[in-house]
């Protein structure tokens, strides 16, 4: 059962499935967290991929599209590197 923020009831098949996505966890009643079952990935967890897709999503497409090669280019082989 989805119950929208009018109080509106929307039943779902038993073969349905949703998926939500917050910005961010503070966006998420305690309700949303509990009965959709939110799991919280850290960001160190993710890498540094996610978080420069995000970053260059924000910039320019031209601006974007020359640091996000150079960050494939430079970041991903020195991370690799390192390790």
């Amino acid at each position: 059962m989805l119950t929208l923020a009018n109080g509106e009831r929307v039943p779902m098949a038993p073969t349905m499935k949703l998926i939500l996505e917050v910005e961010h966890l503070a966006n998420a009643s305690p309700a949303t967290v509990s009965r959709a079952g939110i799991v919280y990935i850290p960001r160190s967890v993710l890498g540094w991929a996610p978080r420069a897709a995000a970053w260059l999503a924000a910039r320019r497409p031209g601006e974007a599209g020359a640091v996000g090669g150079v960050l494939n280019r430079v970041v991903a082989p020195a991370l690799d590197w390192i390790r």
